[in-house]
This record gives C-alpha cells, structure tokens and sequence, in this order.
C-alpha cells in the first residue's frame, strides 16, 4: 500500500538542510575553491545595485581605514577635477604672516591629463619620472650578458601567475630568457598554475600581514619547515620557455646550522652544510635543468623563496597574495632587500593593487592612495636601481537592477591612482582603459576573459590583458 503525504516533511528537510549548508564558510574553510552562498538572497534577490564578488579576506588596516572612509563618504567630495591637496606638510599664511603653530605645507599638485590616443593605439605607459624607464632600458642593452628581472607584485587578479605568465611568455619570446622566475616554497594553487608544476609538504606559510615587520620582503611571504620539508618543481610545456631554465638559486636565512638538499634532473642529490647566520645566505646551481627538489629539516629556517631563470634575457616574478590591497609593504624591510639584492635585484616593479580596497558608495580614495604612496616610496628605497611602475585597476562590475555594469567608483580609484604615480613621479598604465573603458567588464565576460565575479581574470583574459600591456611596454623602449 503506497504510503501518503510524505513529500512536503522530505521537501521541508531538503529546505532546511540547504539552509544549514549556506550559513557555512564554504569560501574560507576551502581556500576559494568553494564559494559561500545564501539561500535567502537566492530565493529573494536584490534589485539596487549589488556587488557581484571580491575577496573574502583583506587587511585588516585596510578594512579599518575602508569603514572610516565610508563613514565620511557622506561629507567628503571626491577628488577635485583641477587639484589635489597633500597635507604631509602645511603651513598656514594668515593675514601675510605665517603661523608658526603649523608645520605643514598646502600643496596643490595639478592632475595629470589623459594622454590623447587615436583608434588601435597602444594605451600609453604614463611615465611621470620623464626617464621613459630608463633604468629598464638600460638594463634591456645588458639582456646578454645578465638577466632582466621583473616583479610583478599584487593580489588575487594575477593568482596563479594569470597574466605575468603571459607577459614572461611574450618578453621572453621576444628578449630571450628561460623559467618561471620567483616561486614560493609550498603554494595553495599548484593544481591551477599552468606556467609550473609544483608540489610540497611540510612548509609553514607566514604572511606579512599577520605575521609582523621582521622578516617583510618584496613577496610579503616566507616559509619555515614543520618537520622534513621538501618542495618539487618541474617545468611545464604549457608554456614557451617554462619547459627548462639553467640557473636556479635558493635564498634564505638560517639562524642556525643545518643540511639543505638540493636534487637536479640528474638525480643526485646534493647536500649543503649551511653555517649559521642572520643574513641572506643563497644556494646557487648553474646548468640547464627542467626540475628541482629541496628538501630542509631545521624548524628555524627561513625560507625566502626559489628564483628560476636563465643567466641572461628577461625573467618576470610573479607574487601575488589574496585579498591584499599593498599597504603593508610601507613595512618592507630595507635591510632585508639590500641583503636580498645581492643575489636577485629588479630592473622593473609593476605594482598591481587597488581592487579589494573598491566599494560601490565610496568614491574619495585619498586615505588608500596616501597609504599606498608610503608602500611605493619604501619599495623604492629597497630597489633604488628599479623602475616603477603603477598598474590602474581593471573594470570591475556590479548589478544595477537585472543587469551588470562597470561599478560606478572604478573610474574615481583608476584617476586617484594615476594622480598618486604623479605625485611620486613613478610610470602608471590605465588597465582599464586597455580593456575597453566603461562596461568593458561585460564584454570581457562575455568573451569568458573575465570571470563571472565580474572582476578576476580568466587565463585567456589574462593572456589578452598582456599582449595589450607588452604593445604599451614595447612602444614605450622603443620609441
């Protein structure tokens, strides 16, 4: 006999389980390979304006700084289409007579004009150093006789090494110069990264934004062994020039005596009887090899990173840290990165930051674009041989109604940005202008080179966005 009225007590399970299930922290327990959702908003969606995604963690500065801004969103008009006051140093003038109870200095910097660009031309590299990067290009004219090093450091829009992966690929097609450059010793996203193949166990990952100023490199990471700690690499055919590479070279700090391992394509494993020291202490191999193990025990060590290239051509790091927004590197550590440049200096920095620091009801990003100038003029004390350059944030959407457009601020950070590369006299690239300009995001999702977050790269966005970047690049040397 069929047995009756059971649908409605096993849909209400379904129901209530769905809800049990949305109320996890699915994103952050899984490292964003799952993402949070709400039962609630799904059943009853929003009709204002929304945003469609970002990450679920930033720093914790910035978010304190992001609630102060938006508390005064209200009474604050955005920056000023003819002028930006710096307050660093004012001093006021009353009645012709300075006071002398001020110590700082009014300052009007005027903003910098969008450069003119006629149809199918690159979108200009802006170098308000009026160098046209001529640290870079001197170091270009000595490609052949040592290598070019680029870092590219943000967050999570080139995770993975989705868009410095492209533009290694491009340079090193063009300049020469084999391998994938800086890596990590143990990384999160070894199964997604298709420039390397990478595996590890073993590492304790410290991040500088939680773990203090002591040990704050370019990277913002290092890692110390729990227990024996090894880390496997080999080259990937995915990409040209990551097949192989014939220098590779381990910087760290061991405060105390221990055995690094080092095994090579040829299999034999190599010990070294590292002494002890507070400095940067760096293990280098030279020949041709497509993989590399290392292997490290002493819970002490510190771990700085492994750098893959040629001895000549162009080399480009990537280091990139989720949800971060750059402020931290105000912290960097001088000492650490003249110790550092010893064995691995930059001709290039590309800053990439800006797009977690974004929210759809704050347009005056003074309090971002001021902590970042601090981050960019401590960065360039550690790299004083390298150019800089400051990378505008891409197109980013957000819902109105039943569609999706470009969120409203974008335009506010992207003009705050390049006013701030002005004032430090460092190069800015308008990457969003390079993708099109307002709802640009959309036509990139379309095209699947933008995810549907409406924000982060696809691999074969980030392959777009590069080949646009590397004309700018391109016309910029060699003009």
């Amino acid at each position: 006999m069929k047995k009756r009225g059971t649908a409605f007590p096993l849909l209400l399970i379904a129901v209530c389980v769905v809800a049990l299930v949305s109320l996890l922290p699915l994103n952050s327990s899984s490292n964003g390979k799952l993402k949070d959702f709400s039962l609630w908003s799904d059943l009853f969606p929003k009709e204002e304006t929304e945003q469609i995604g970002g990450d679920t963690y930033v720093d914790p500065d910035l978010e304190n700084m992001m609630a102060a801004a938006s508390d005064d969103s209200a009474h604050t008009d955005s920056v000023s289409e003819t002028a930006l006051i710096s307050t660093d140093s004012m001093q006021i003038e009353i009645d012709g007579q300075v006071d002398d109870e001020e110590t700082e200095i009014i300052e009007i910097v005027p903003v910098p004009e969008r450069p003119v660009r006629k149809e199918g031309e690159p979108v200009k590299i802006e170098d308000f150093s009026g160098t046209r990067l001529a640290k870079f290009r001197d170091a270009m004219a000595k490609r052949q006789t040592r290598p070019v090093r680029i870092a590219i450091i943000g967050d999570s829009y080139i995770e993975g090494d989705i868009f410095s992966q492209n533009i290694r690929e491009k340079l090193q097609e063009q300049y020469g110069g084999h391998g994938v450059g800086y890596l990590p010793l143990s990384s999160e996203l070894t199964g997604f990264r298709q420039s390397i193949r990478q595996s590890c166990s073993g590492w304790k990952k410290h991040d500088f934004r939680n773990n203090g100023k002591r040990y704050s490199t370019l990277s913002g990471i290092y890692h110390t062994p729990q227990g024996n700690a090894t880390t496997t690499v080999k080259g990937s055919k995915k990409m040209a020039h990551s097949a192989n590479w014939n220098n590779s070279r381990f910087l760290f700090i061991a405060p105390t005596a221990t055995n690094i391992t080092i095994t090579s394509a040829d299999g034999v494993p190599c010990v070294y009887n590292v002494e002890p020291s507070e400095s940067v202490q760096s293990i280098e191999l030279n020949g041709e090899t497509g993989e590399l193990k290392l292997s490290a025990g002493s819970s002490d060590l510190i771990a700085l990173g492994l750098y893959l290239n040629d001895n000549s051509g162009v080399t480009v790091d990537n280091m990139s840290i989720r949800g971060y927004s750059g402020i931290k590197h105000a912290e960097i550590s001088t000492e650490l990165a003249t110790q550092m440049r010893q064995f691995i200096d930059y001709d290039l920095i590309i800053v990439e930051y800006g797009i977690n620091a974004l929210t759809s009801n704050i347009t005056n990003y003074n309090y971002y674009t001021s902590a970042m100038e601090k981050a960019i003029s401590r960065i360039r004390q550690a790299y004083p041989q390298a150019d800089i350059l400051v990378m505008g944030i891409g197109d980013r959407g957000e819902k109105k109604g039943t569609g999706v457009h470009s969120m409203k601020s974008v335009p506010y950070m992207v003009d705050q940005q390049r006013e701030m590369a002005h004032r430090l006299g460092v190069a800015f690239w308008d990457t969003r202008e390079a993708m099109g300009g307002e709802d640009a995001v959309v036509e990139w999702v379309k095209n699947r080179d933008v995810n549907k977050d409406y924000i982060h790269l696809s691999f074969t966005g980030g392959d777009r966005l590069a080949s646009l970047f590397v004309l700018s690049l391109n016309d910029m040397i060699n003009d």
